[in-house]
């Protein structure tokens, strides 16, 4: 039947989607097919630990497509094959990266001095893996309402982190899991005199 239909569906999805739009697609299509991390064998099933170490994986490659499209000229059209990425490759793969580059990797690369740029090296070729924490009980996510306190303790010249109440309490840290080594954490300075 669709052999004697007059429809073209390529015709369709070339006015819907553009031409470097499904250029771009098929570019990340065939970059998947290639890494065997982003599929499992038929009748497979994994232990949680396995399917977390394997999403961390299917993250790195993500972000290594991610870098390769993004620097192509068209960034409407890179932007919108990475959406349409995460669909073949899982969703975890993409928010795994996207937490890793633009919640952790922003907060280091934002806030942080010249002896943090380790972490982001070491995040690139995937040697950090890192959490973002800033959710508290009684906020949730606004940065301005943030209870947890970090006070210098100078003897030992580390910073103490204290939860005054319950309701200061962190309950939730984007991509915190077995596999992670970094965490940013987001706190209220106190510094004693």
């Amino acid at each position: 039947m669709a052999k004697t239909s007059s429809f073209n569906y390529e015709i369709m999805r070339a006015f819907l989607f553009g031409e470097d739009t499904i250029k771009h697609q098929g570019l990340l299509l065939d970059e998947v097919r290639k890494h065997p991390v982003f599929f499992l064998s038929p009748g497979e099933t994994l232990a949680r630990d396995e399917l977390h170490r394997r999403s961390v994986q299917k993250a790195f490659k993500y972000m290594d497509f991610r870098k390769t499209i993004t620097n192509e000229q068209n960034f409407n059209a890179s932007r919108e094959a990475r959406m349409r990425f995460s669909d073949h490759a899982g969703k975890d793969a993409g928010v795994q990266e996207e937490i890793f580059n633009s919640m952790f990797g922003s907060a280091i690369a934002s806030m942080g001095t010249e002896r943090h740029i380790k972490f982001l090296e070491e995040q690139a070729v995937g040697k950090t893996v890192g959490a973002f924490c800033l959710t508290e009980i009684a906020h949730g996510s606004n940065t301005k309402m943030v209870q947890t306190q970090a006070v210098y303790d100078k003897v030992n010249r580390e910073y103490v982190l204290k939860t005054p109440n319950f309701e200061a309490a962190k309950c939730w840290a984007a991509n915190l899991g077995n596999g992670n080594n970094c965490l940013t954490i987001s706190f209220r300075l106190f510094m004693v005199a």
